[in-house]
């Protein structure tokens, strides 16, 4: 799964950003992040920022975290602070943000490009691997090079869920249903356990095992998806 966000409530993001300063290490990272990129993605900047600067805080190598800064004081017109939060990137992390922003631009050419040159880099935080398995898997192009991809993001980072949630998808590409519906059974649970549920992307976890279990024949299971868990009401 890479960046694809849904709409969501300022409130509902508000709770993620609450869950986040309860949170110790890296969850609190991680979902600090998460809630930064969701403000920035519904066009507000100012809770945007304020996430952002607060993960930099607990990581300032923080590549993902930097470039999302960046995008939002751009967003905003304030090119001086972008400048500022781009001197936080190196090489690699350039090349990721390169992917990023042609991968929203529905640039594949480039964001494959800049992705790869990201991972040949040894781009660190799994992200760049990560989107560039789920674009290849999207495109069902490369599965060998997807899978090996989104291996070694979840290697990088175990407990993300969207990082598990994309080598699930890519089971399922490379028709691999059993270990698809291993894999993103971890990715629902972990969402679950970090408090991923009311804030972001569980629905779409949830769905993506629902299909995995109908490819890999288990209909009891997918039709127990579509029950609503406890986390939902």
């Amino acid at each position: 799964m890479s960046v694809r966000l849904r709409p969501l409530s300022r409130e509902e993001v508000r709770r993620l950003d609450v869950q986040a300063a309860k949170e110790l290490g890296l969850p609190s990272l991680l979902l600090m992040e998460i809630a930064g990129r969701v403000f920035a993605e519904q066009g507000w900047y100012r809770d945007a920022e304020r996430c952002l600067v607060r993960a930099l805080r607990m990581d300032p190598a923080r590549a993902t975290a930097a470039a999302a800064l960046t995008t939002t004081y751009l967003a905003k017109g304030d090119r001086e602070r972008a400048r500022d939060a781009v001197a936080r990137l190196n090489s690699t992390s350039a090349h990721l943000m390169a992917g990023m922003r042609a991968s929203q631009q529905h640039d594949l050419p480039t964001a494959f490009r800049s992705y790869e040159e990201a991972v040949r880099a040894g781009e660190r935080s799994g992200v760049a691997a990560n989107n560039l398995a789920w674009l290849y898997a999207e495109q069902g192009t490369r599965l060998d090079r997807a899978l090996l991809l989104a291996s070694s993001a979840r290697n990088l980072d175990p407990q993300n869920p969207a990082f598990l949630d994309t080598l699930g998808m890519v089971h399922i590409k490379r028709h691999e249903y059993s270990q698809a519906v291993d894999i993103l059974s971890k990715a629902v649970q972990v969402a679950q356990l970090h408090g991923v549920a009311e804030a972001s992307r569980l629905s779409e976890f949830r769905s993506h095992l629902k299909e995995a279990y109908r490819l890999a024949g288990q209909s009891d299971a997918a039709a127990a998806m579509d029950a609503p868990s406890s986390s939902q009401r």
